[in-house]
């Protein structure tokens, strides 16, 4: 029987791949992490739980913990952020920890032409400062 779970991340993660090639998983996994996923370029078909979601540049999903998910399609550049309760815990009370999570309702999100360039610039940050594990400082860019 195969595993469809990953291993998880410690408290936050942030990366960007990019593949010319027409690549995908080949197995559904889930975390129990939250993940977001923009699309900086080409286009991916995704099915999260019951759901499949055709994503093209400036797309955006939120994934839940313990939801299966699976991506495929052709060449593209993404950024991933994926991130532990445990980790909103340290710097948000439950409240504000709860409304922040809201946004993950709508697993589908397709980001104004306007503002696909500070999506990029904060996934950056993020990724800046986790590279120079400033991690106390990346949640203020959630």
């Amino acid at each position: 029987m195969m595993d469809l779970f990953q291993n998880d991340i410690k408290t936050i993660e942030a990366s960007r791949f990019a593949s010319e090639k027409n690549i995908g998983m080949k197995n559904f996994h889930y975390h129990n992490n939250y993940e977001i996923y923009y699309l900086v370029k080409g286009t991916r078909n995704y099915i999260i739980g019951e759901e499949y979601y055709s994503l093209i540049k400036g797309d955006m999903v939120l994934i839940k913990p313990g939801i299966l998910h699976k991506a495929t399609g052709s060449a593209y550049d993404r950024m991933l952020l994926n991130f532990t309760q445990e980790y909103l815990d340290r710097f948000f009370s439950t409240e504000a920890s709860s409304v922040l999570l809201r946004c993950f309702d709508d697993t589908f999100i397709t980001i104004p032409f306007e503002c696909r360039e500070r999506v990029v610039q904060l996934f950056e940050k993020m990724m800046s400062l986790l590279k120079e594990k400033k991690e106390e400082l990346a949640f203020a860019y959630l």
